[in-house]
């Protein structure tokens, strides 16, 4: 986790005496005035809550169209759901069950039946806000006795595993932001997909070399795979009733061989459901059109950059280099960023339903246009941010007019701010109405799963450790040239979807035995984890030497609403970025 930064033209903030004279009715309330900065001036065009990758991009393109945004976190560090702690911050982080914020407001501050003047005389009223924990299931455990190295030399990501495509839209956002200035990349190695315990790991082709190089196809099925991506680059030629079909099907069609299937299914396409189960639904089921749109990414992506050997980017330092890069861009255009700051609560017209301001935990009073809040906060009376007995209205001032700007740094995302009452969507009453969870997992090890490699991706297809298994598991090696362990230390991430906590803890456990010594006294072993026959994966095994599990629960997608709040999005299951990107700029 980097240090603050302070751009030479980010506005610094000291507690005027004024401040400190204000009467706030106790002694303990002077003592946080002091303890927190004065913040003007005391109205914006937009104040975004929480430095997440969303609201860090959304404050970027606000600030570079010109917008006055103030970015506010109760954290002391910026990335909150997308943040990398180290590991003595992720253990504190795990026994406070999954909260973020720690920065409470003082209960003297907050009056919830004051009514307030908004800047344009409308009567306002104070909600309340409270901050929930998305976590859930935090077990965490140290198995050997061996030094795991100095806390700080460790950043270990919440959301994990993600990555990005070379070619996709994150590195476009980036590079068109000139956020990319302010980060460096590390490209992930190796792919493999999980082949069963008697073939191991199968190398995912990265080129047209590696393809010929692999051993474990015939000559026919090379040629074969080669005119299939050929045919796939050429989309133009596909019928539309084809591209409508499931994937799996279209693939049938192809006769393409059942190993090859899963390769392009679940390491390429990135399928998150097992594709051949329809009990599961529609929606689960990925459409050709988005299948081969993800194989001609990943095509596309793979010799992008010539110091990248794969079709993946991780950012070095963790994950969260990659809010504090859009961070930075917004500080330099102007916007106020202020962390160990909570909000105590959210002002609303008692008319209009609008919100328009926030009250700071320092007791201060902000105003705004549009307020960007992250997916934690909640109602503390639990009602919806969006109460259905209110009738929203669109405000007199209408839309914020944007000036018109050739920067580069809103090519991509030059609409987000004009059409902020579009995408702009209300926070629902409960957090837990999606029945999938993301159960996670972090791993420290000793030695790589390949000895010539460090970065590597594994993919555990549906099915492929034990017939229950419904999801896909994924798998990420991090090693000390990305800067997030000490060198000879190993760190893994794993994730699968699951709908309840046993069953996801039960699939990155056995994944975990298939790749790891993990001692047997780690965990109760399931009959289907002690059924698998993981010694006949004959290696040298790294052994497990740090290890944690926790579940992530996942909120539903919000219709968009006009209103003047939005909610964003929590990290999700996929591994790469480009549904966060797409709903941002949508």
């Amino acid at each position: 986790m980097q240090s603050d930064f302070s751009p030479n033209n980010c506005k610094c903030y000291r507690i005027s005496e004024a401040a400190k004279s204000i009467d706030r009715g106790s002694r303990e309330v002077l003592r946080m005035a002091e303890e927190f900065p004065e913040i003007e001036p005391t109205s914006f065009d937009m104040i975004v809550i929480g430095t997440g990758l969303q609201e860090s991009i959304m404050a970027s393109a606000a600030a570079s169209a010109g917008h006055n945004v103030l970015h506010l976190d109760p954290n002391a560090y910026y990335g909150y759901h997308w943040t990398s702690l180290s590991l003595d911050e992720f253990t504190q982080w795990a026994s406070s069950s999954g909260l973020l914020n720690s920065t409470k407001p003082h209960p003297q501050i907050i009056n919830a039946n004051q009514i307030l003047k908004s800047p344009d005389g409308e009567d306002l009223l104070l909600e309340v806000l409270t901050d929930r924990s998305l976590y859930s299931d935090f077990e965490l455990k140290t198995y050997s006795s061996e030094s795991l190295g100095p806390s700080r030399s460790f950043n270990l990501d919440i959301a994990a595993p993600k990555l990005s495509f070379c070619g996709g839209p994150l590195v476009d956002l980036l590079l068109r932001s000139g956020a990319n200035n302010y980060m460096e990349f590390k490209s992930v190695e190796g792919s493999y997909i999980w082949s069963g315990s008697g073939q191991g790991l199968t190398p995912v082709p990265d080129s047209r070399a590696s393809i010929f190089q692999d051993r474990t196809l015939s000559l026919a099925e090379k040629r074969h795979l080669m005119r299939f991506f050929k045919l796939m680059q050429n989309k133009e030629e596909l019928l539309k009733e084809d591209l409508e079909s499931r994937f799996v099907d279209f693939l049938d069609k192809q006769r393409l061989p059942s190993s090859i299937k899963s390769m392009i299914l679940y390491a390429i396409a990135l399928a998150d459901h097992d594709q051949g189960d329809e009990s599961q639904g529609r929606s689960t089921v990925l459409r050709t059109k988005d299948g081969i749109e993800s194989l001609v990414l990943y095509l596309s992506s793979i010799g992008r950059f010539a110091n990248a050997s794969g079709a993946f980017l991780y950012p070095v330092y963790g994950q969260s280099e990659l809010p504090q890069a859009f961070c930075r861009t917004a500080a330099v255009k102007g916007t106020i960023y202020v962390l160990r700051m909570a909000v105590a609560g959210l002002l609303i017209g008692k008319e209009s339903g609008i919100y328009k301001g926030i009250q700071t935990a320092s007791g201060q009073y902000l105003f705004t246009r549009k307020l960007v809040v992250n997916s934690s906060i909640s109602l503390q009376s639990g009602l919806s941010l969006l109460p259905s007995e209110l009738k929203l209205k669109e405000s007199e001032s209408g839309d914020v007019n944007l000036p018109a700007s050739s920067d580069a740094s809103v090519e991509l995302i030059k609409d987000i701010p004009g059409r902020m009452d579009q995408m702009l969507h209300p926070i629902t009453q409960s957090p837990y109405k999606v029945p999938w969870k993301v159960a996670r997992c972090i791993c420290i090890t000793n030695q790589s799963l390949k000895p010539d490699l460090s970065t590597v991706l594994v993919v555990f297809p549906p099915q492929s450790i034990f017939s229950k298994q419904t999801t896909t598991i994924r798998a990420l090696q991090l090693g000390s040239n990305t800067s997030v362990c000490p060198q000879g230390k190993f760190v893994v991430y794993f994730s699968t979807l699951c709908s309840d906590t046993a069953q996801g803890k039960e699939a990155l456990i056995a994944a975990i035995k298939s790749l790891f010594t993990l001692p047997n006294e780690t965990c109760d072993e399931s009959e289907t984890a002690s059924s698998l026959n993981i010694d006949a994966f004959e290696r040298s095994r790294p052994n497990v030497l740090w290890f944690t599990f926790f579940v992530q629960h996942l909120t539903e997608d919000l219709e968009h609403s006009k209103c003047s709040v939005a909610q964003c999005c929590m990290p999700d299951e996929t591994l790469d970025y480009r549904g966060l990107v797409m709903s941002t700029t949508k």
